[in-house]
C-alpha cells in the first residue's frame, strides 16, 4: 500500500488518478483542519487519521496528493467562510479598526491595494475614548 501511495499509476490519458474515493488520504485532511494540528506531532496526525506513520509519511511525500490535498482543503475552507465574515462583522460592530477595514474592503466599499478611498467620505477613526469611562486625572498641588 504504501509504494502505491507513494507512486500513483497513470490512467491512460497520462493523468494521475485522483484521492476523491481514497478514505485515508480524506481522512489525512479531515486531520489538517483540526485546529490543533500544528501542535501534533506527525505521530499523532498519523494516528488521528488512522494510518501507521510510513503511510502518512508516504502520502505527505507524494506532489499528487499535496495538490489534491490544497484543492480539497481550499474547497473546505470556503464552506466555513460565512461564519469567518460573521466573526469579522460582529468585532467590526464592536470597535476593532482591523475588522472594520477588512469588512469594507471585503464590501468593495475601500480599495484593498494602495490608492484612494473608492468612497472618500468613509474614514477609519481609531483610539475614540470610550464615553462611559471617566478619565484619570492627576492633581498637580501647587503650594
Amino acid at each position: 500500500m504504501t509504494q502505491e501511495v507513494a507512486v500513483r499509476k497513470k490512467t491512460a490519458i497520462g493523468t494521475f488518478k485522483g484521492f476523491d474515493d481514497d478514505e485515508k488520504a480524506r481522512a489525512i485532511v479531515d486531520v489538517m483542519l483540526h485546529e490543533d494540528y500544528q501542535e501534533l506531532s506527525s505521530v499523532a496526525r498519523a494516528n488521528r487519521a488512522g494510518v501507521s506513520l510510513q503511510e502518512y509519511n508516504a502520502y505527505l511525500a507524494n506532489p499528487e496528493f499535496l495538490d489534491w490535498s490544497t484543492k480539497r482543503l481550499k474547497r473546505l475552507y470556503k464552506a466555513k467562510l460565512p461564519e469567518v465574515m460573521q466573526t469579522v462583522y460582529q468585532q467590526a460592530v464592536q470597535g476593532s479598526a482591523k475588522q472594520q477595514r477588512m469588512l469594507l474592503e471585503f464590501m468593495d466599499v475601500l480599495e484593498s491595494k494602495q490608492g484612494e478611498n473608492r468612497n472618500p467620505n468613509i474614514v477609519i477613526v481609531n483610539n475614540i475614548p470610550d464615553p462611559d469611562k471617566t478619565p484619570d486625572l492627576k492633581v498637580i498641588n501647587h503650594d
